[in-house]
Order: C-alpha cells, then sequence, then structure tokens
C-alpha cells in the first residue's frame, strides 16, 4: 500500500512539470504586473464620512441636490450637494447614530423622509422640510416607511415588544390620524395614492386606504425596489448562478398579474442591495462586482482587487449598458447607495468616502 502511494504521488508531481497542467500554487485570474486599474468614476460632487447602505442616496427635483447621511461628533447631520455648483448645506442635525440607512424623497423633491436611532437605541422616523428645514418626528420604533407620491399618506412597520412582528401604520397628514393595518411590511403606495402594497409571510397584497379591504397577489418573488405608476407595479430583483462562470439576471418583475417584464444577464456578481429606479420608471440602475486579482493559494484564494461597475437598464428596449466602472484593490474604497437625477439622465452614487456624478 505505501509502495502505490509513493508510487501515485511520484505520477502526480511528474505532470504538474508539464507546462499546460493547472499550477496549484498561484491563484487564478491577474497578476500584479498586468493588471489594469484604470476606472471611469465621473464627477467628485462632494464628501461622506463613512459608509451607508442602499437606501440612503436621493436626489431632489426641487433644489437639484442630493442628499445623504453624514457622520459628525455626537450624531448624524442630513447634507446636500448641489449637482451643479457643488455648495454643500446641512438641513438637520440629530444626535442619533445611522445604523438602518433609509431615505426618501417626497415626488416634487421638497421633502425629506428617513430614519434613524436615538441614543436608546429606538429608530426613530423623521420628515425634513429641504426648503425651510422644517423638521417634525412622526414616530419611533419604525423599521420600514414607504409614502404616498402626494406625501399625504406615510405607511410605516415597528417591530416591538410584545410581538416582535412587524405592525403596519397608516398616517395620514391631512387629518393627523394614524391607523393600524395589521402585520406585514409597507412596500409601495399607487399613484393615486388609494392603494397600498404590502408583504405578510411572504405573500403580496394590495389594501384599499378607503375601506381596508385587501386583494391577494400570492406568493411571488421578493422584490428589492419598487415602482407603481400608469405601466403598473413592477419591481427590481437580482439571482445569481456561479455555474458554469458567475452570472447575475437583473429582472424587471410585473406583479399585478405576476409576470416577468425582463431578465438581462451581466457576467458578475450583482448587489441587491444597491438597486435604484429613474422616477418615471423607464430606466433601472444596479451595481455588480466582478474580481480583477486574487491573491493565496489556488484552493485558498480571496480576491486582492475588484472592479465594480454600474449598469443602467432601459426598461423599455432591456438593453443594458456601462455607466461607470471603480477598480480598487481597498476595502474601504467600495461603493454603496445610488440614485437617479429627477429626468433619469444621470446617476449619483457614493463610493469610498466620495459622492460621484456620471
Amino acid at each position: 500500500m505505501k509502495n502505490l502511494f509513493v508510487f501515485f504521488l511520484s505520477v502526480f508531481f511528474v505532470a504538474c512539470e508539464d507546462p499546460y497542467v493547472l499550477d496549484l500554487s498561484e491563484p487564478p485570474g491577474t497578476t500584479q504586473d498586468n493588471l489594469d486599474m484604470s476606472d471611469d468614476r465621473g464627477t467628485a460632487i462632494g464628501h461622506v464620512s463613512g459608509r451607508y447602505g442602499g437606501n440612503s442616496l436621493v436626489w431632489s427635483k426641487a433644489t437639484n441636490e442630493v442628499f445623504f447621511f453624514d457622520n459628525m461628533i455626537g450624531g448624524i447631520v442630513i447634507k446636500g450637494t448641489d449637482a451643479s455648483t457643488r455648495a454643500t448645506r446641512e438641513v438637520a442635525h440629530k444626535r442619533c447614530y445611522c445604523d438602518d440607512q433609509n431615505m426618501q424623497i417626497s415626488q416634487d423633491g421638497s421633502t425629506v423622509f428617513y430614519t434613524l436611532s436615538d441614543t436608546a437605541g429606538q429608530h426613530c422616523f423623521y420628515e425634513t422640510s429641504l426648503i425651510d428645514s422644517h423638521d417634525t418626528t412622526i414616530a419611533k420604533g419604525v423599521v420600514k416607511f414607504t409614502v404616498s407620491s402626494d406625501t399625504r399618506y406615510v405607511a410605516y412597520a415597528t417591530n416591538a415588544y410584545p410581538s416582535f412582528t412587524d405592525q403596519i401604520y397608516l398616517y395620514d397628514h391631512r387629518t393627523n390620524l394614524k391607523r393600524y393595518l395589521g402585520q406585514g411590511t409597507p412596500c409601495i403606495f399607487s399613484p393615486t395614492s388609494d392603494q397600498l402594497l404590502i408583504a405578510r409571510d411572504s405573500i403580496y397584497l394590495i389594501i384599499n386606504i378607503a375601506d381596508e379591504s385587501i386583494q391577494t397577489l400570492g406568493k411571488l418573488p421578493t422584490g428589492r425596489k419598487y415602482i407603481w405608476d400608469a405601466s403598473g407595479l413592477r419591481c427590481l430583483t437580482t439571482t445569481y448562478e456561479n455555474f458554469p462562470s458567475p452570472t447575475s439576471h437583473l429582472l424587471i418583475l410585473n406583479l399585478n398579474p405576476y409576470t416577468v417584464i425582463s431578465s438581462v444577464n451581466v457576467p458578475a456578481n450583482m448587489n441587491d442591495y444597491y438597486l435604484a429606479w429613474s422616477t418615471d420608471g423607464k430606466k433601472a440602475a444596479v451595481w455588480s462586482c466582478n474580481c480583477l486579482m486574487y491573491s493565496g493559494s489556488f484552493l485558498n484564494s480571496n480576491c486582492a482587487a475588484q472592479e465594480y461597475t454600474v449598469y443602467a437598464l432601459d426598461a423599455t428596449s432591456q438593453k443594458i449598458s456601462r455607466v461607470a466602472f471603480v477598480c480598487t484593490s481597498s476595502n474601504s474604497d467600495i461603493p454603496s447607495a445610488l440614485t437617479f437625477s429627477p429626468d433619469g439622465l444621470k446617476i449619483a452614487y457614493i463610493c469610498g468616502q466620495t459622492i460621484y456624478l456620471k
């Protein structure tokens, strides 16, 4: 048995001397000597301290400013950077910390809604005017929210003792009254603000605001970003396959009735946390990541350099285009949130601690 083992071992080493046999001592991919680290990030328009999530960047139609969270001593500030002049201003200062990283802007671009955690650890839900900086606390303990296009209604979910399940409430700005709508997670209002899409136990439901009657859509793939307009109720999501080669699929799904509108392949790993719709629903954007160079051994390799790419999808023609790309070997220089301009012609995004415009 020992001689047989030695025989196979010797055959293995002889085979590895063949130049056409894979060398297991080196990882696959590009070497540092011929690695092209050039990129196309666009124009830097602002600076941000720290890293924030996929829902933490919005672009105001009213002021042409890009708004974002920023760290400061003793709390978080909401800042806006003018997309044309690059002038920066503060619109709110909270003695909170940013953990859930959720921000939404009104359709006219005059008001921003967001959640931050206070010093007691409660998720506070705020509304701040971008015109006069008037500030309102809507609720506490909020884990998810959505705002109607006319800003009359706000639907939010709390997750508190004793149930620790998402409970949906509807707040009416006109009457200052609050209604309980049951368990679930609010997703998006209809364009006329008279219906609300929610997810409850993986089932999509549409609630009529007037009488709280319910239409059940069924158990559908989980969406990451929703849009509801004259063209229908749609969502963005992604899927990923690792074999035979890493490939992601960016999907546009119609939810009522359920159909797959578009499925586009991208030869990289897309992050479904960083997705965006244009305001008119004609375009979608997503980040993808592709490893440029590996380090370590073949059997235990790590990605030492990545290329991050912003792809934009035309929802009508289903054509996908490369908007911007970032090549980096630093874990601190990686992308996060992205958003379309109000006219859908440009994209702003955060990479590392810089806000870029492309």
